[in-house]
């Protein structure tokens, strides 16, 4: 899985190619990748210490609002949207896979919490 570093610059590169859109889909695989960025990391692309509290929280809570506030684009999840970064849906599964230390019941419960944000 991409950093959320890593998943913020390839959202900022999607967002200044298309400088008029007012709404960019994320796969639902990219959206959770965003929900890993850190305040520090925030702040390392600009934005204020206070913001970036805000933003963190937000995040953490499976909201992208307020750092779609902040990028001045609606960002939406979207369970059809191809990745962002070429072939990180490969490396996702290949990461799952190599580690070999897996539970099969988490990895299980994990895919529907990635398909399903916000169910219980």
């Amino acid at each position: 899985m991409a950093t959320g570093k890593q998943m913020l610059e390839a959202v900022l590169q999607a967002v200044r190619a298309h400088p008029d859109q007012k709404e960019l889909r994320l796969s639902v695989f990219d959206a959770y990748d965003l929900e890993k960025l850190t305040p520090s990391e925030l702040q390392g692309f600009g934005v204020d210490s206070q913001r970036s509290e805000l933003i963190s929280g937000d995040l953490l809570n499976g909201s992208l609002g307020e750092l779609s506030n902040w990028l001045g684009v609606r960002l939406v999840p979207d369970k059809v949207q191809k990745n962002l970064i070429p072939g990180e849906g490969l490396r996702r599964t290949a990461g799952i896979w190599w580690t070999g230390d897996y539970d099969p019941d988490a990895l299980v419960e994990e895919i529907r919490r990635l398909r399903n944000p916000g169910a219980k």
